[in-house]
């Protein structure tokens, strides 16, 4: 029988010892742990996500707080025009955009005939057409009937239309030099 030499037995029992002392087990159950909370915060989130959002009312309560300078009631804005039954209107729907006088919004609705309709494009605004039929329309309005152009049309938009889309169509018809102002409305649709 061979013995082992006492060089070779402590290199033998030095090298058993490192190989038991396994230090990525305790990475590996920190892994593991972590990756199956992170799969199941990914299912919990997809199981409470809902496929339709839908818009919220809520009041937010507002507290009168004394205003620190007075003067700042005495300020007035500038005139731009009034509002009367021949101001111009568009409303911006979900399918469409529809324009015409005050007075064909409030009197006959239901009509259709003293209202103008731009459908949109596989969902997309047509905000060129709009403004190229609303520069035609004025032109009408002013050699027809003798109404001004008054440099400010009503915009109501629907409540279900994105903001976004809603600043590009005001951005949109403030630079086509139609309109210097732009009144934005809600709930009437």
């Amino acid at each position: 029988m061979m013995t082992i030499s006492p060089m070779l037995q402590s290199k033998i029992l030095k090298t058993k010892k490192r190989l038991s002392n396994n230090t990525w087990q305790h990475y590996c159950v920190f892994l593991g742990f972590f990756s199956a909370l992170l799969v199941a915060s990914f299912c919990l989130r997809i199981s409470a996500m809902t496929a339709k959002y839908e818009m919220v009312t809520a009041s937010i309560p507002i507290m009168s707080v004394p205003l620190k300078f007075p003067a700042a009631l005495r300020q007035v804005g500038e005139k731009f025009g009034q509002i009367d039954q021949n101001s111009p209107v568009i409303v911006f729907g979900i399918h469409d955009f529809v324009f015409g006088h005050l007075k064909n919004f409030t009197k006959d609705l239901a009509s259709d005939t003293n209202k103008h309709r731009i459908s949109h494009e596989d969902g997309t605004p047509q905000a060129a057409n709009l403004v190229a039929d609303l520069k035609k329309w004025h032109e009408d309005q002013q050699k027809l009937f003798k109404i001004k152009n008054p440099g400010f049309v009503i915009l109501l938009p629907q409540d279900s239309l994105p903001v976004a889309i809603i600043l590009q169509v005001i951005q949109f018809l403030k630079g086509s030099g139609l309109y210097s102002k732009i009144i934005l409305g809600s709930d009437i649709f």
